[in-house]
Order: C-alpha cells, then sequence, then structure tokens
C-alpha cells in the first residue's frame, strides 16, 4: 500500500497491526512513512524516534529523521541526532554532509567546516561535499570556495546546484561575466529554477542595465510568486528607470512578504519543536 501511495490504507494496516509489532523498530518507520505523505510531520518524527530506539543499528531511520527535523527548522534537535549518527556511522557520508550543514545553520564555522573536511578526504571524488565545503568557505575565503565548486562541477557537470552556488561566489569577487556564464548554465540545467535568474537580475541591476534585470526577475516571480528579494530588487530596477509608481508597488510587497515569511518561518520551527517536546499535546 505504501508502494501504490495508498497513505491512508497503509496506516490503517500498521495500525491494525501495532498489538502484535509495535515492539519492532521496522513497523515505527513504515508508519513514520505514511504519516509523513500525509503531512503529519510532528507524528512522524515520533516514529522514527521509536524506530531507532527499537532498531538503532539502521541508519537509514537517522537520516530519514534528521530529514524531517531540518525540514521543520527544528535545528537542534537535528544537531542532536546527527552527531549521534555520525559517530556511530562513521563510513557514511551523509551524516558529515548532513551534520555540517547543520553547523553552517547555527555559525558554528570550525565545527563545519571540520565535519566538510573530514567528508572530503575520506570521499574525494564526492561533488557534494565539495560544494557543501565551498558552501563553508564562501564567505571567509572565497578564493578556497571557488576551487571547491570546480572540483565539484568537474566531478558532476550536470548538477545545477553547484554552478548556482560558483556564480554565486563569483558574483561576490567581482567577477561578473564569469558569474552570468555559471548562471546561465544552471539555467539551461534547470530552466525552472527561480535563484539563478535572480542573480542574474541582481548582476544586470548593479552593471545599470535595469531592463535586462526587470526581464530576469520577471522569469523569477513567474516562477515563484512568493520570492520576496525579488520585488525588493525589482523596486529598485523601476527607480533606476524613474518609475517611481511601480517601485512603490514591488517595495510594498516586498515588505509584506519578508515580514510574514519570517514570522511563519520562526512559528513554524517553534511549533514543531514544541510539538514533538510535548506529546500528549
Amino acid at each position: 500500500e505504501l508502494e501504490v501511495r495508498q497513505w491512508d490504507l497503509a496506516m490503517d494496516a500498521l495500525r491494525n497491526a501495532a498489538p502484535s509489532c509495535s515492539g519492532n523498530g521496522r513497523f515505527h518507520a513504515l508508519l513514520a512513512a505514511a504519516l509523513m505523505n500525509k503531512g503529519f510531520s510532528v507524528e512522524a518524527a515520533r516514529e522514527y524516534y521509536a524506530a531507532i530506539a527499537l532498531s538503532p543499528q539502521q541508519s537509514d531511520y537517522y537520516r530519514a529523521l534528521a530529514e524531517i527535523l531540518i525540514q521543520n527548522r527544528a535545528y537542534g534537535n537535528a544537531r542532536v541526532l546527527l552527531e549521534e549518527a555520525n559517530r556511530k556511522f562513521p563510513d557514511q557520508i551523509w551524516t558529515y554532509l548532513m551534520l555540517g550543514e547543520v553547523y553552517r545553520t547555527f555559525s558554528s564555522f570550525d565545527e563545519a567546516k571540520n565535519a566538510l573536511d573530514k567528508a572530503v578526504a575520506r570521499w574525494p571524488d564526492n561533488p557534494a561535499a565539495h560544494a557543501l565545503l565551498g558552501n563553508i568557505l564562501v564567505d571567509s575565503t572565497p578564493s578556497e570556495a571557488l576551487a571547491e565548486y570546480r572540483k565539484a562541477i568537474k566531478l558532476a557537470p550536470a548538477v545545477p546546484q553547484s554552478y548556482l552556488f560558483y556564480g554565486i561566489a563569483l558574483e561576490k569577487v567581482n567577477q561578473a561575466k564569469e558569474a552570468i556564464d555559471a548562471f546561465a548554465r544552471c539555467v539551461t540545467l534547470a530552466p525552472n529554477m527561480a535563484n539563478p535568474h535572480y542573480y542574474l537580475g541582481q548582476i544586470y541591476l548593479k552593471q545599470g542595465n535595469p531592463q535586462e534585470s526587470i526581464s530576469e526577475l520577471t522569469k523569477v516571480l513567474q516562477l515563484d510568486p512568493g520570492y520576496a528579494l525579488a520585488y525588493f530588487q525589482m523596486g529598485n530596477a523601476y527607480r533606476k528607470l524613474g518609475d517611481k509608481a511601480k517601485a512603490e508597488v514591488y517595495l510594498s510587497r516586498f515588505g509584506e512578504l519578508s515580514t510574514e515569511q519570517k514570522a511563519r518561518e520562526v512559528k513554524a520551527g517553534k511549533t514543531f519543536t514544541e510539538a514533538l517536546a510535548n506529546p500528549q499535546r
């Protein structure tokens, strides 16, 4: 039933089996998968915790739970879980990659770099390890970050995210032409990705080409109408063109969206963490 996406039937079957199977980690993991697909992330996380308690040797349960925690911005819980997973499964690269990303979220540069350095040393041919290490280094040592992105692209030239990160880093060190080329490659590989269009729009605006900027930012909003920063840049572009009325419309919408999104994100993370800690709710 899970394989054919019959989530309700799967949950009914599993709940009926609970009296005889609830002591089995696999039972809880399957129930977690069904719950997650129904949108019950808190309940799914609880089931994965139960699965881990019963079957602590199953690394897949740790990984699935970590993905739920990160998705719901429960970064403190994710950090504790991933540190345990990294100790238990030191030969699995995902533990280093996910832990590095969580450390980066906590602005823990040394811990993040240490996790990604270990990953790159042990798996030098893994493009994700190089790309994520680049993300750690980009603000402190951009030249080293660029080198890591180039390695990621060389190892996996069809991964659009590497070109996106590479382009962002190039723009930071004022290599606009190379950045444009990287973003254009990203667009070719992922035409429905909004981010490269946003950064292209940002570069064109800095270069004093507001019309070209508006063209790219329009594509961003077609792909993602909730992309708050695109409204901000669009407002700036219309200001440069002298169209104050249009500029005000876009800047006002940016203010509304950014406030709403920030409040929603903070509330969602807090609500999830509190609900997870209080099963009686």
